[in-house]
């Protein structure tokens, strides 16, 4: 998968913006994709612990 990252800043904050080209998300995962060791159904052969989407919001 290739991920592209654009940074965007001013003075008063700072973003990333992330996008891949992955295999998408399913409309029904949305509820529950942001919670600590889920995966979407289409991720089952990839490798991980599934924390990166709970830990990201919170890194701010």
């Amino acid at each position: 998968m290739r991920l592209e990252v654009t940074p965007q800043w001013d003075e008063e904050s700072f973003l990333i913006a992330v996008s891949g080209r992955g295999p998408g998300v399913e409309p029904k995962e949305l509820e529950t994709l942001f919670e600590p060791f889920v995966q979407g159904h289409r991720s089952v052969n990839v490798q991980g612990f599934a924390l990166g989407l709970y830990i990201a919001p919170r890194a701010s």
